[in-house]
């Protein structure tokens, strides 16, 4: 087993007896809980400040399910989406209920200025993201920033590998048409596609 997931499990085991290991293990995955909330849910400060609270709760509930098929961040991401979504499903049964309708790259070089290039080339893609109907969203959410496989975009939102392949033709059909002219994310979008 390799030795960070190996000190993964030992930290998950120790937040059980150890408020300041269930502190640090907060501290540590909220960067990515964070970017899995505004990367989904695109809303205002309140609403991704109570979803990541809500996360990170949920994180704490559930540490005794992490086995160590990861590192603590990527499976916080997979606790954070799967917790946002059913967020998400609530607020639109509530909603549906008050009105009574149904509606349901390339890599740059090394060095100061490729970092900038990746940080701007992500905030454009959670800006477009944001922009994309919220089913569709999170299916490119899960793909692209967090490179899961269909497979397991397929598994984490609920629906079948074809239904993820639709969603991804179509939500990355919208990107390329909000990214025509960006050069770094129309091709890591096509890798996407390709399935690179």
């Amino acid at each position: 087993m390799d030795a960070v997931v190996l000190a993964d499990l030992q930290l998950a085991r120790a937040v059980r007896s150890d408020p300041e290991a269930a502190e640090g293990l907060l501290r540590r995955v909220h960067p990515r809980v964070l970017a899995v909330v505004r990367a989904t849910v695109g809303g205002g400060r309140a609403e991704v400040d109570e979803l990541v609270q809500a996360c990170l709760v949920e994180l704490l509930r559930s540490l005794d399910g992490y086995r160590g098929a990861g590192t603590l961040e990527s499976w916080a991401g997979r606790v954070a989406f799967r917790t946002v979504m059913r967020s998400l499903k609530r607020r639109r049964r509530w909603e549906r209920g008050l009105d009574g309708t149904a509606d349901d790259a390339a890599e740059p070089g090394p060095g100061p200025e490729a970092e900038a290039l990746r940080r701007q080339a992500w905030e454009r893609l959670v800006a477009g993201l944001r922009r994309v109907p919220e089913e569709r969203r999170a299916t490119l959410f899960l793909r692209l920033v967090e490179e899961h496989s269909v497979a397991e975009v397929a598994e984490l939102t609920g629906v079948s590998v074809n239904t993820v392949k639709d969603r991804l033709r179509t939500g990355l059909r919208e990107l390329r048409a909000l990214f025509a002219r960006d050069r770094v994310l129309g091709e890591m979008m096509r890798e996407v596609a390709d399935g690179r």
